[in-house]
């Protein structure tokens, strides 16, 4: 089985460009927030428009601010962070579904894949002997007819 693997998309908000990637900095962010990926997924998929829209933001805003934060390590210019609200007034409504789609993306391409090859995954089934000797059969203990009444 294949490792998590910190691929990123591109997306831009405000005229700026980011690479979001769903890394382990992310994955520490939605545990301290859900709990688990499972619980995650399903605020995602929220069961409300509402609150399918607060946690887009939310991990939008976890995924762009890890990104800002890799490029202040690199760069000389530190660049301010940013709120769920100052996200939220960046994001046109027309480029939510947009964005939406990168963040599946880029959570779909960072998913373990089995990388074996499917040959080497077949498991050699074992020897089943030709006959059965009697004295290879177990004596009937009576098991079968226990809660029988």
């Amino acid at each position: 089985m294949g490792f998590l693997k910190a691929k990123g998309v591109s997306v831009t908000v405000a005229g700026r460009e980011f690479e979001i990637s769903f890394n382990m900095n992310v994955i520490e962010a939605i545990f301290e927030k859900f709990g688990t990926l499972n619980d995650f997924q399903k605020a995602l998929r929220g069961s409300d428009a509402c609150g399918n829209l607060r946690t887009t933001i939310w991990i939008l805003s976890v995924m762009i601010n890890d990104a800002i934060e890799e490029e202040n390590e690199q760069s000389k210019e530190k660049a301010e962070l940013l709120t769920e609200r100052q996200l939220g007034r960046l994001l046109p409504p027309k480029d939510f579904f947009a964005l939406r789609d990168s963040l599946f993306k880029v959570w779909i391409d960072s998913m373990p894949k089995d990388d074996t090859p499917e040959e080497e995954n077949e498991e050699t089934p074992p020897e089943v002997p030709a006959e059965t000797n009697e004295s290879d059969e177990l004596p009937d203990d009576g098991a079968d007819e226990l809660g029988k009444n």
